[in-house]
């Protein structure tokens, strides 16, 4: 799936973003990265778990989403930045080796308690050994995630106002034509009463 399908998929959804992941330890430092940028953007609701992921188990039950999305660097084996949605059924404690309560763990009991489909994103990071700044593959990669979730929010957004814009159209019109209805009126407009 391309990173195009894969994000377009949380469009519309009512979703809460939890970042994880250690500043201090090089690529572990993305999800930090991007939740850092994405709360610019009013209304968008993002939480930075750091690298504590059971924090996230507060937020959820607080916020009542209907989909959680896990965001942090990953290694799955793949090129340094490469982007890819992991099923967490499939996510071992080596893949999030930086956290101290399995994430499989931690979305198995956000489902169980509140119903939230929860989702992750992974991030292959080319080095999580310590000190600070991303690489430059997990930057662009970091910086692509923010654009594109950026970009679904406000078409969500736009995508909703549409919605009660028609919806009060139609309530317009509606009341235009009941109000033709109830006036006695003859040819022309003109009020019955005075013909």
């Amino acid at each position: 799936m391309s990173t195009d399908s894969l994000f377009s998929t949380f469009q519309g959804s009512d979703t809460l973003y939890i970042t994880i992941g250690n500043r201090l330890r090089g690529d572990d430092g993305a999800g930090p990265f991007i939740a850092s940028r994405l709360s610019e953007i009013p209304d968008i609701r993002i939480k930075d778990a750091g690298d504590r992921p059971e924090r996230s188990m507060n937020w959820v039950l607080e916020i009542r989403p209907s989909l959680v999305v896990f965001i942090d660097a990953s290694d799955f084996g793949g090129l340094a930045g490469e982007i890819r949605e992991l099923p967490l059924e499939s996510i071992s404690d080596t893949t999030f080796s930086t956290h101290r309560i399995p994430l499989p763990l931690i979305a198995g009991w956000i489902t169980s308690e509140t119903g939230a489909e929860c989702r992750c994103i992974g991030i292959q990071p080319a080095s999580m050994s310590l000190g600070e700044g991303l690489s430059p593959e997990v930057e662009l990669a970091a910086t692509e995630i923010v654009r594109k979730l950026g970009w679904i929010h406000d078409r969500g957004k736009a995508h909703v106002m549409g919605r009660n814009n028609k919806q009060k159209k139609q309530r317009g019109v509606s009341s235009g034509r009941t109000a033709g209805r109830n006036s006695k009126t003859g040819p022309g407009g003109m009020p019955a009463d005075k013909m």
